[in-house]
């Protein structure tokens, strides 16, 4: 409980930080009480890293006064958050004209300003007592041992890496089955030269087999030893003892959870949300953890690249597995078995995070339960109000859920029950405590949403961060109703059918995933909407996904502004080829196309590039990912040369235009990093690769054959072709699924 409390207190100390960095632009009597908050939660915040460097259990006693750390650390966020948009003035650079537009703001605002004032005064007076009631109650760090880190000897990045690598491998290496021998050689050294801890490995390998408990498990516990830094034989002691006394499956599955970082269990603990979904997006699930706080800044890294490598931390961990794999290799979405589902409620039950849940997530529970709770059986039968924000889920689990919401916190009562699940939400939301904040809305295949709604979800929720509409029946997105959300992070249309023109112009100052498109009937075809006229005040941008540009392209030289940009997916409709190669220029330009040095995915539809223009996206020198969608190059041959300087970053190559007939390798150095490439093809009258002995990393070709041709002549030629290379290279092809009509 330590680890979730040091997170969202982590997190207000960084906005803290900067709201008092400039003195002179704060309300005197207001910056008083922000530096007072600053400085007690500080003084929290070192009690309870020290709480995270102790092992042993935390009492009753400490858990509760915990508990008020954390949730007067999210009150406290939300108040800061607030005050930093609402009573500080424009930004001094703008000048004197800046500050005379915003003028009749800041005098609209006074009143609401003052309020936020006296709330940020009340608050001051909660964090006092919070200090003095841990001194009032001697609430103190339990006498435990203080973990120690042990580091491998002569230890380096890449050695490490190369020994995961080998721990991954081992498994598929093995020549006998189990192959816990294999995997245990590749534990860290100081556990696989130990034969004492050998055996004791053994041991708990031995007694997990004899006491039935799954492979799996026994997979976590071997991936727990492999990555965790303060491993040692002490450790397998303690947990023989305890397998002794205890039920193997517990004792080893509570042996892993420990083995967790602070943010890992902070991360895996807000799972308890999730519980009914049969299929977790990684991308949403990563968003969300920065949205509510739950990922703590790392030196060098992002807050949701700190969130990609929890995310992949936990993967490797076993607590999540793989459910869908994109073309690049990166998982897209994973699955939580049932015993890992069962084992984070019992967990955080066992650290007073559920049966005394945080305000956010229980409010988030609460919002899944309306949305997705059962309907009035006439509006059932009419289809209506059906709504499916999770992708499905095992029989049993909503009852988890509904254990999860406090009882307090449900209305049954016959009038709620024949309301409409959106009237229904919005009344929730109106209800909620004006000092809570609301950071993540994910309506995500509910129907019913109407603009009503959504005006009313943008009134009430302006401290959100992270809204989510995809696969709703939304139609309309005003933009003086969306751009109330001044913080948002993430705003996720696709599969909507939001008219084109609403989010032309939408500004919203913190966005940074704009994410939009719906594939059309029509195989390759994509309807999405305009790209915001000024895109290039949006300065946070990451992901623009799918976004169409108008006829002049204006809006294209905002995007050499956005420095932070790292996927971008254009869609250029329109029949002006002269225009709509001069339009991509615009995006496309040397003079600045080196500097966005963070853009490492690029999806491409209805460009019909030639390959000169084409080409100056190879002067990215960090793109990863390239996607040719439909219509997006309008030659046969796409042709990498060897001695340009281009491409060298490329590893994933996805061609979706049936215009390409062949690629082209010409010669060594042309694409150097290549490991995968994917191919849709309607007619193969050649092979459709040459040059592929030049790639000294392809790892996988894959064909995806969408025509009723013959091909067998061009693939026993490329499967011969691939057999030949030095590097061991995966070959796979695929046909389109025939349905009988008779069936």
């Amino acid at each position: 409980m330590a680890d979730q409390t040091n997170s969202a207190v982590d997190s207000l100390l960084g906005l803290l930080s900067a709201a008092v960095k400039d003195e002179a632009r704060l309300l005197g009597g207001v910056h008083r009480d922000v530096q007072f908050i600053k400085d007690e939660m500080d003084s929290m915040n070192g009690y309870l890293m020290h709480l995270t460097k102790m092992e042993g259990d935390h009492d009753d006693q400490l858990r509760a006064w915990m508990k008020q750390v954390r949730d007067i650390a999210y009150v406290a966020e939300d108040c800061i958050e607030l005050y930093r948009r609402d009573l500080m003035p424009v930004d001094g650079d703008g000048g004197f004209l800046a500050r005379l537009r915003h003028l009749p703001v800041y005098l609209w605002t006074v009143p609401a300003r003052h309020r936020l004032a006296n709330r940020i005064s009340e608050l001051k007076a909660r964090v006092r007592e919070v200090g003095e009631r841990r001194m009032r109650y001697d609430v103190r760090v339990p006498e435990a041992t203080r973990k120690q880190h042990v580091k491998e000897p002569a230890q380096d990045k890449k050695a490490e890496e190369k020994r995961m690598e080998d721990f991954r491998r081992a498994p598929e290496d093995a020549d006998v089955w189990p192959p816990f021998g294999n995997v245990i050689d590749k534990l860290p050294a100081i556990l696989a030269s130990d034969e004492a801890a050998r055996k004791k490995i053994s041991f708990v390998v031995n007694k997990c087999g004899e006491d039935g408990v799954e492979f799996g498990i026994v997979e976590m516990f071997l991936c727990a030893l492999s990555r965790y830094p303060y491993a040692t034989p002490h450790d397998l002691e303690e947990l023989e003892k305890k397998l002794e006394a205890g039920e193997t499956k517990e004792v080893v599955m509570v042996f892993c959870y420990s083995k967790l970082s602070t943010q890992q269990k902070s991360c895996l603990q807000y799972l308890t949300a999730f519980l009914e979904e049969s299929s977790i997006s990684r991308t949403s699930i990563v968003r969300r953890w920065v949205a509510e706080g739950l990922v703590g800044r790392e030196q060098g890294r992002t807050l949701e690249e700190a969130g990609e490598r929890c995310f992949s931390e936990l993967l490797a961990r076993r607590f999540v597995c793989p459910k869908a794999i994109g073309d690049s290799g990166t998982v897209r979405s994973c699955i939580m078995d049932e015993s890992i589902r069962e084992f984070i409620v019992d967990i955080s039950k066992s650290e007073n995070f559920v049966s005394d849940i945080p305000s956010h997530l229980a409010r988030q529970l609460r919002i899944r339960e309306i949305v997705q709770g059962p309907r009035p059986k006439k509006k059932l039968q009419a289809g209506r109000w059906s709504c499916n924000i999770c992708s499905g889920g095992a029989s049993g689990e909503t009852q988890l859920v509904s254990d999860l919401v406090a009882a307090g916190d449900r209305s049954s009562t016959a009038a709620q029950a024949l309301k409409e699940p959106m009237d229904e939400l919005v009344d929730f939301l109106k209800k909620l405590p004006k000092l809570y904040r609301l950071n993540v809305l994910d309506l995500g295949g509910c129907q019913g949403v109407r603009k009503r709604h959504l005006k009313s979800i943008c009134k009430v929720t302006i401290s959100l961060k992270y809204l989510c509409l995809r696969k709703t029946d939304v139609s309309r997105l005003p933009a003086r109703y969306i751009e109330a959300l001044s913080l948002l992070e993430t705003l996720d249309i696709r599969e909507t059918d939001v008219w084109p023109t609403d989010t032309k112009h939408i500004f919203l100052p913190k966005l940074k995933h704009l994410l939009a498109g719906r594939r059309k009937r029509k195989m390759g075809e994509l309807g999405t909407v305009r790209m915001p006229l000024k895109i290039g005040r949006m300065r946070d941008m990451e992901t623009l996904s799918h976004v169409q540009v108008s006829g002049d392209g204006a809006e294209l030289a905002g995007v050499s502004k956005l420095m932070q940009l790292r996927k971008l997916g254009l869609v250029l409709h329109g029949n002006d080829h002269k225009a709509t190669n001069n339009n991509l220029r615009q995006v496309c330009l040397p003079s600045w196309i080196e500097d966005l040095k963070l853009l490492t995915n690029v999806t491409l539809i209805d460009t019909e590039l030639k390959e000169a223009e084409l080409r100056k996206l190879g002067k990215l020198q960090g793109l990863r990912s390239l996607r040719l969608g439909h219509n997006s190059y309008s030659e046969q041959d796409l042709t990498f040369n060897q001695g340009q300087d281009e491409f060298k970053a490329l590893k994933f190559l996805v061609a979706e235009c049936n215009n390409i007939a062949r690629i082209v390798f010409a010669g060594a150095g042309a694409a150097p990093s290549l490991e995968k490439i994917v191919m849709d093809m309607e007619v193969m009258d050649v092979v459709p690769f040459s040059g592929i002995e030049h790639l000294p990393m392809l790892k996988a070709i894959e064909l995806r054959l969408t025509g009723d041709g013959s091909y067998t002549t061009q693939l026993t030629e490329l499967e011969v072709t691939i057999a030949a290379l030095k590097r061991r290279t995966s070959f796979t092809y695929s046909f389109p699924v025939v349905v009988n009509a008779e069936q």
